[in-house]
C-alpha cells in the first residue's frame, strides 16, 4: 500500500512539474524561433497539416526536463542513474537534429555511385585509396537514405542510428552487471542468454527510437501511446516490487499527461526529434529494467506497424517505382483517405490500450 501512494504521489508531483515547465519552456521555444519549418516537412503536401507551420518543436523537453529532475532528487540510485543518463543522451541526439533542421544549412547526401566515380576519377592515388577504403561507409549511409523521407539540414539517417547504437550498448551492458541477463519469452520462460543481452538491447534501442519518431506525426498520437506503454510498465514493476523503476516509470506518466494537455490537436508545442528519442530510449529502458524487453514488440505495437509501414513503402518506392499506402507512415494513409486528424489519434490510443492490455496479460500469465 505505501508503494503504490508512493507511485501515485510520484504521478502528481510530475503532473504540476511538467504544468509549472510548460509555459516557460514553449514561450522560450517561441522566442528563439524554435518552430516547425514548412520547407522540411513532407506532410505538408495534405492541405490540412500546413496549418501546423510554425508550431514550436522540442515540446517534448517539457517532459523530458520533469522526469529528469524529479528523478535526479527523489529517485536516483543504481536502478535509475544510467538509465537517466541514457535518457538524457537520446534527448541531446533528438536536440541536435531539431535544430540543425531549422538553423543548418542543408546538407548534401554523398551516395555509393558518387564515392565509385571519385574512386575511378580522382586525380590524387591516395585520395583514390581513400574512397575504396571507406566504400562500405558510403554503401552503408546509402542505404540509410532510402528511409529518409526529407534529409533537410539534420542530422543524416546514419549518423543518428550509429549514435543510437552506442547508447544502446551502453544500455546493454548496464542490463548485463545490474539487471542480469535472463531474457523472458512469453509462455516460455526465462533464459540466461550471457553477453548477447547487449546487442539485443542495441537492436531494441534502436527499433523503438526510430519507430516512435517515425509516429510522431500527429498531435497527441506518440505522446498518447507512450504515456499508455509506461503506464504499463509501471504497472509490471509495481506487481513486482521494483520500487525504483516503479517511480521511474510513474514520473514518465504524469509527465506525459501534462504534455498531452499541450499537444492534442490544434497542438500549442510539437515534441520533436527530442521528444520522440527521448520516449522511445525511455519506453526501452523501461521494459529492460523489469526484465520484459520483449514485451515492448505488444505493448508498443502501435509503433512497430508504423515503423513497418514506412520500411515496407521506402522499399516498394525506392526497388519498384510504387507506392503501397498513400503516403507513409500509416496514419499519414489514413489521413489522406479522408479520416480527420483527432479520429486518427484516437483510433491509435484505443488499439494501443487494448495491445497493453494483452501485453500485461502476458506479463502476469
Amino acid at each position: 500500500m505505501i508503494l503504490f501512494h508512493n507511485i501515485i504521489t510520484f504521478i502528481l508531483l510530475s503532473t504540476i512539474l511538467a504544468g509549472l515547465l510548460a509555459i516557460p519552456v514553449i514561450s522560450l521555444l517561441y522566442r528563439f524561433k524554435v518552430v516547425r519549418k514548412i520547407e522540411v516537412d513532407f506532410s505538408t503536401v495534405i492541405e490540412d497539416r500546413k496549418e501546423k507551420y510554425g508550431t514550436p518543436i522540442m515540446g517534448g523537453l517539457i517532459f523530458i526536463l520533469t522526469i529528469l529532475l524529479i528523478n535526479y532528487i527523489f529517485n536516483y540510485n543504481i536502478y535509475t542513474r544510467i538509465p537517466l543518463h541514457l535518457f538524457s543522451a537520446a534527448a541531446l541526439l533528438g536536440a541536435a537534429d531539431d535544430l540543425l533542421n531549422i538553423f543548418g544549412q542543408t546538407r548534401r547526401v554523398k551516395t555509393i555511385d558518387r564515392a565509385w566515380k571519385l574512386v575511378r576519377v580522382h586525380k590524387s592515388i591516395l585520395m583514390r585509396i581513400f574512397y575504396f577504403l571507406t566504400l562500405p561507409w558510403y554503401l552503408f549511409s546509402t542505404i540509410m537514405h532510402m528511409f529518409e523521407s526529407n534529409p533537410g539540414s539534420g542530422l543524416r539517417a546514419h549518423e543518428k542510428i550509429l549514435i543510437q547504437a552506442l547508447i544502446g550498448g551502453i544500455l546493454g551492458i548496464w542490463v548485463y552487471r545490474v539487471i542480469g541477463s535472463s531474457l523472458w519469452i512469453p509462455f516460455i520462460g526465462s533464459y540466461d542468454i550471457g553477453a548477447w543481452m547487449i546487442p539485443l538491447a542495441i537492436v531494441v534501442f534502436m527499433a523503438t527510437t526510430n519507430a516512435v519518431n517515425v509516429t510522431d506525426g500527429m498531435d497527441g498520437l506518440a505522446g498518447g501511446i507512450g504515456m499508455i506503454s509506461a503506464l504499463s510498465f509501471m504497472m509490471i514493476a509495481m506487481f513486482t516490487y521494483n520500487y525504483p523503476v516503479a517511480l521511474l516509470a510513474g514520473s514518465g506518466v504524469g509527465s506525459l499527461l501534462t504534455y498531452l494537455y499541450f499537444n492534442v490537436n490544434p497542438a500549442r508545442v510539437q515534441m520533436g526529434d527530442t521528444g520522440s528519442f527521448a520516449l522511445g530510449a525511455f519506453l526501452t529502458i523501461l521494459s529492460f529494467a523489469v526484465g520484459k524487453p520483449l514485451l515492448l514488440l505488444i505493448a508498443c505495437f502501435p509503433f512497430v506497424i508504423e515503423m513497418l509501414s514506412t520500411i515496407v513503402q521506402s522499399i516498394s518506392r525506392r526497388l519498384f517505382g510504387k507506392r503501397i499506402l498513400q503516403m507513409a507512415p500509416l496514419h499519414h494513409h489514413f489521413e489522406m483517405i479522408g479520416w480527420r486528424e483527432d479520429k486518427v489519434v484516437v483510433r491509435f490510443w484505443i488499439f494501443a490500450i487494448a495491445c497493453n492490455i494483452l501485453a500485461l496479460w502476458l506479463a502476469f500469465f
